[in-house]
């Protein structure tokens, strides 16, 4: 299957297929964090954990095929001039993920898992006027031999 041994650059790139352009008007997703910072209102995605487990017994996926499953942790970070935005942003990204469960499994062979965080993030300066909402969510694949 296309992409399955290459887990991380196939779930970045699902995850920028059904994001990008899909959170409201004016809001920039950029799928690996800028180096010139961010332009807000955006959601910026990093991967920032992932292990390893067994596909099935013996790590067969399929009749001559080996594979492990790689579950990774992204990170999306919301932000935002307004805190009220910023939660619009979020919740907007939350349902999106959510909607289309059936896009990243049928079409990526991706699964979401639920998020494991849900956080407003203080900001790191006092006066600074900058909103974020952190969230991390798992999503799992099966990787097989690299081609």
């Amino acid at each position: 299957m296309p992409g399955q041994d290459k887990p991380t650059a196939t779930i970045r790139a699902a995850l920028k297929t059904i994001l990008d352009g899909q959170l409201g008007t004016g809001v920039k997703f950029y799928d690996y964090f800028p180096t010139e910072g961010v332009k807000e209102p955006c959601v910026v995605i990093q991967n920032v954990s992932g292990i390893e487990s067994e596909a099935a017994v013996g790590e067969n996926v399929d009749v001559g095929t080996k594979g492990i499953k790689v579950t990774l942790v992204f990170q999306f970070d919301v932000y935002h001039s307004q805190s009220t935005g910023r939660d619009e942003v979020a919740d907007k990204l939350l349902n999106r993920l959510w909607t289309q469960r059936a896009t990243l499994k049928d079409t990526h062979k991706i699964e979401r898992d639920p998020s494991r965080r849900i956080q407003d993030v203080p900001a790191a300066e006092t006066g600074e006027r900058l909103y974020r909402k952190s969230i991390d969510i798992p999503f799992t694949i099966t990787m097989t031999q690299m081609s």
